[in-house]
C-alpha cells in the first residue's frame, strides 16, 4: 500500500483505530532511513490509542517505537550519559506502554519481554529478571529469555543463577535445532559468568567452545588445554584481553 491508499481509509473511516494503527506501521517502516517519520507515526498511534485505549497491541506497537527512538534519532546517537538522558527517559515511556499492553492482555509473551528489555536498558537488572521468568513462563521454547534473564543475574551479582540460565538457554537451543552460531554468544556469556565466579577451568571450557563455533572455517593456534593453562597461570583479565585481540582471525581447529 502507499501512502494515499491510507489516506483514502483515514477519510473513510475516521473513528477506526485500525487504519490509524495501519498508517503509524508504514510510517515506523520508514524511520530507520529518516527520522522524520517518527513524529507522523507517533501521531497515528497515539490517534489509534485514543480511539481505543483497550488495545494491548497499540500500546505494545507505542513502546516499541519509543524503544526504536533510543538507537534511530540523532538525541539517541548524542546520548552518552550514564543515566537519566534521553535513552533512559525513552525507556521509561516505553516501559510504560508494554505495562498497558501486559495489563491488558495478561498472555502477551512479546510484551512481557519488553518489559524486561526496557529495565534491562535502565540497568534495573534485578527487576527484570521477574519479567523473564514470565516470558519463560508463557514460551518455555524461547531461549533468548532464559539468556537475556541469565545476563540480567549476572549484571545482579548473581553469577551461578545465571550460569544456570545459559546452560538452560544452549539446551532449548541445540533441543529446536538452533544453528551452531546461535550457541556462540551464549557460550562466551557463560564463560564470562564462570570467570567472574572465579571458575576459570569451566571458563576455559566455555571460552573454547565460543571459539570453535564462531571460527571454525579457519586454525587457532591454541589448544582448549593450552587456553585453560593461560587462563590458570595469567587470570582471567589477561585472557580475555586475549580474546579481544585475537580478533576475526582466531579460530579453533
Amino acid at each position: 500500500m502507499q501512502k494515499w491508499d491510507f489516506e483514502h481509509l483515514v477519510s473513510k473511516y475516521p473513528n477506526d483505530f485500525r487504519v490509524y494503527m495501519a498508517r503509524g506501521l508504514f510510517y515506523d517502516s520508514f524511520t530507520s532511513h529518516s527520522e522524520s517519520y517518527f513524529s507522523p507515526a507517533f501521531s497515528d498511534l497515539n490517534r489509534a490509542q485514543s480511539l481505543n485505549p483497550d488495545s494491548a497491541l497499540v500500546e505494545y506497537l507505542l513502546g516499541s517505537l519509543y524503544q526504536q527512538s533510543t538507537f534511530e534519532t540523532t538525541a539517541g546517537w548524542r546520548d552518552i550519559s550514564e543515566s537519566g538522558g534521553y535513552k533512559d527517559q525513552e525507556n521509561e515511556v516505553a516501559l510504560h506502554h508494554f505495562q498497558r499492553a501486559t495489563a491488558i492482555d495478561p498472555k502477551f509473551t512479546e510484551a512481557w519481554a519488553q518489559q524486561a528489555e526496557a529495565l534491562y536498558s535502565l540497568k534495573q537488572y534485578s527487576e527484570a529478571i521477574p519479567y523473564y521468568d514470565k516470558v519463560v513462563e508463557l514460551d518455555p521454547t524461547r531461549w533468548g529469555a532464559y539468556n537475556d534473564r541469565g545476563m540480567a543475574k549476572s549484571n545482579a551479582n548473581d553469577y551461578y543463577g545465571a550460569i544456570s540460565d545459559f546452560a538452560d538457554a544452549l539446551n532449548v537451543k541445540k533441543q529446536n535445532h538452533i544453528p551452531n552460531t546461535a550457541l556462540d554468544p551464549t557460550y562466551e556469556s557463560r564463560g564470562v559468568a564462570y570467570l567472574k565466579a572465579q571458575n576459570y577451568e569451566a571458563a576455559a571450557t566455555d571460552y573454547g567452545r565460543a571459539i570453535g563455533i564462531k571460527f571454525s572455517s579457519a586454525v587457532f593456534l591454541m589448544s582448549l588445554a593450552q587456553i585453560r593453562s593461560y587462563i590458570l597461570s595469567s587470570g582471567p583479565s589477561r585472557m580475555l584481553i586475549y580474546l579481544k585481540d585475537c580478533g576475526k582471525n582466531i579460530t579453533q581447529t
